[in-house]
C-alpha cells in the first residue's frame, strides 16, 4: 500500500482554520524536539472541529501533516520571540 500524497490547498484551510482558532493556541506547549508531532496535534483537532463546524469532511492524513508545517511555519515568530 503507498502513502497517500496531501493536499496543499486542503491543508492550507486545515492551518488557516487551526491558527485562527483561539482554544487550539492556548491548549498547546511547545517543544522544539517534538514540534512537528506537536502541531500534527493541533491539525487532527482542527480537523475534528471543522468538520463540526462545516459538516463532514476528509483530511488525509498527509494534508494533516501539510497543515502542521504550515502550523508550524506561522508560529515561528512567536515562539522565538518568547524564547
Amino acid at each position: 500500500m503507498s502513502k497517500q500524497a496531501g493536499n496543499p490547498i486542503d491543508a492550507r484551510e486545515l492551518s488557516l482554520y487551526a491558527t485562527n482558532h483561539f482554544g487550539l493556541y492556548v491548549s498547546r506547549i511547545y517543544s522544539p524536539v517534538l514540534a512537528l508531532k506537536l502541531w500534527r496535534y493541533v491539525a487532527d483537532d482542527a480537523a475534528n472541529l471543522y468538520a463540526k463546524e462545516f459538516g463532514p469532511c476528509a483530511f488525509s492524513p498527509a494534508t494533516r501533516d501539510l497543515a502542521a508545517a504550515e502550523i508550524a511555519e506561522h508560529y515561528q515568530d512567536a515562539i522565538e520571540e518568547a524564547a
